[in-house]
């Protein structure tokens, strides 16, 4: 597993006012695209939320661009950032057809995640924004340039001039714990 650096803020604006505060402040659009994520997981017992996260398979589409598998495996630290990450996609052709597979071998839907992607960057700051539909507004940012947690949050603290209470926020979590599905 590799270690990966990745902060996100779960943002207390609509998307359009994100949108407009970002690119007042130089930032450029670089992509868009929507996402859907459908989880799958096997019907047993979990320990907790992070386990169960941990034994789901993502069926990822984005956009026209890509569909497929995707497999997460991830350990946090205390304070919620990542220690270890694993992602492994697998492209498929036909989603349906996967789906199927998936059921054939022992899963069943859990939930599904639907989020546009706005993708930012000015200089050497990329990240990107995610509006989730039923959650809210959140800014992913994963180091690419060796950056420093504090480094990354004084970068976010500063585009929206102000300080989160939470830079490891984790959307399918606060999705499962909003829709009770744990």
């Amino acid at each position: 597993m590799k270690e990966e650096l990745e902060l996100t803020i779960k943002l207390p604006f609509k998307i359009e006012e994100v949108i407009k505060l970002v690119e007042n402040k130089g930032f450029v659009k670089n992509e868009e695209d929507m996402i859907e994520d459908i989880y799958m997981r096997k019907n047993k017992e979990y320990k907790t939320v992070e386990d169960l996260l941990n034994n789901c398979i993502l069926i990822r589409t984005v956009g026209d661009k890509y569909s497929g598998f995707t497999l997460k495996r991830k350990k946090y630290d205390i304070d919620g950032s990542i220690k270890e990450n694993l992602k492994q996609n697998l492209e498929v052709k036909d989603i349906e057809n996967g789906k199927e597979f998936l059921e054939n071998i022992g899963y069943v839907e859990y939930f599904r995640l639907n989020q546009r992607m706005y993708c930012y960057n000015k200089n050497t700051v990329s990240f990107s924004i995610f509006d989730v539909k039923n959650l809210g507004v959140f800014l992913e940012y994963e180091s690419k340039y060796g950056e420093s947690a504090s480094e990354i949050k004084k970068i976010l603290d500063s585009i929206f001039e102000q300080s989160f209470s939470n830079y490891y926020e984790k959307k399918a979590i606060l999705y499962i714990k909003k829709y009770h599905l744990f």
